[in-house]
């Protein structure tokens, strides 16, 4: 009589391997951006980015309603860019999709249940 335990399916592990990242050169110090720009180029994304003072952007919504003229360009100041394959492009895609998820779900006001309700 053959073995039971050799017929069953091996237990398979998580197919997933935890990525720990080690700082080097400050890289593990947090940089402030208040904005970000997206720029494709062949093969490749850039994710830039930057600061921009933060009494710019009210001011420019006051010259807006004021119907002044508005710059064509304010400055700011790069902060990080980062060049990304498409592939980790898509990965970055589905983290912040998910994490997105996540904290909408957690600030979603709860609906009464109307079943119960219903029962009263």
């Amino acid at each position: 009589m053959a073995d039971e335990a050799s017929n069953k399916p091996a237990k398979t592990e998580p197919s997933s391997t935890r990525l720990k990242l080690i700082p080097s050169n400050h890289s593990d110090a947090p940089v402030l951006a208040n904005t970000s720009m997206v720029v494709p180029a062949a093969g490749f994304v850039y994710l830039d980015f930057g600061f921009v003072e933060p009494g710019v952007v009210p001011a420019l919504e006051q010259l807006a309603r004021n119907g002044s003229k508005l710059p064509e360009q304010i400055e700011g100041r790069l902060a990080a860019r980062v060049a990304l394959s498409l592939d980790v492009v898509q990965q970055l895609y589905q983290q912040l999709g998910s994490v997105l998820q996540r904290l909408q779900q957690a600030q979603a006001p709860k609906k009464p249940d109307t079943d119960s309700a219903k029962k009263n």
